[in-house]
């Protein structure tokens, strides 16, 4: 996942895209500039939240 986070980020930079809110985000300005397709876009997004979880939890523990 964080190579994908690394790669659409650096994306989003190089084209002068918005400025994306959080690593969820990078992913929605994808979508926005038809980068991505919707479906897998959202999949994406959801990949990054739920490995934002369990990132979390292990940092507790």
């Amino acid at each position: 996942m964080e190579s994908c986070l690394d790669i659409a980020s650096h994306i989003v930079s190089y084209q002068g895209y918005r400025a994306p809110g959080d690593n969820q985000d990078i992913f929605q300005v994808l979508i926005e500039e038809k980068i991505l397709d919707k479906e897998l876009g959202e999949q994406l997004k959801k990949m990054v939240c739920g490995s934002s979880r369990r990132t979390s939890q292990t940092k507790s523990k």
